[in-house]
Order: C-alpha cells, then sequence, then structure tokens
C-alpha cells in the first residue's frame, strides 16, 4: 500500500519533458545516426545504410568511438 506522502514526493522522469526533437538529436548526437535510419531486430539495432544512401546521408563512423572504446 502506497501512501500519500509517497505517492507526493515522485517526480517525473527527466527525459519526459524533452521533445521529439530533443530526444533525436541527442540519439543522432551519441549513435551519429537519425533515429529514422534504425532498424530494430528483436534486441539488434541496425542501422539502414541503403535508406541513408537515398536521402544523401553519409555514415562513416560513430563519433564517440575514442571516447568509449580503448
Amino acid at each position: 500500500m502506497v501512501s500519500q506522502t509517497q505517492k507526493k514526493g515522485r517526480a517525473t522522469a527527466p527525459a519526459s519533458v524533452l521533445t521529439e526533437d530533443q530526444k533525436h538529436e541527442i540519439v543522432a548526437e551519441v549513435l551519429g545516426v537519425h533515429p529514422k535510419y534504425l532498424i530494430y531486430d528483436g534486441l539488434n539495432i541496425k542501422i539502414d545504410l541503403y535508406r541513408m544512401t537515398l536521402d544523401g546521408v553519409a555514415f562513416t563512423d560513430f563519433p564517440l568511438r575514442e571516447k568509449v572504446w580503448w
């Protein structure tokens, strides 16, 4: 059972105040690809290079590779 003080203390998640465009910009910054070019296959996420090529967007590498992989 949840008391009234516990219900009152709950806050919204920080991501819920972001707009969809802001969320897309964050994903594009981290992955280097706009979310519309992602293909979800179960637990795998793939990049749709064919669609990117048709739209004239080039994918070279993940921008955070130097910071994350060592």
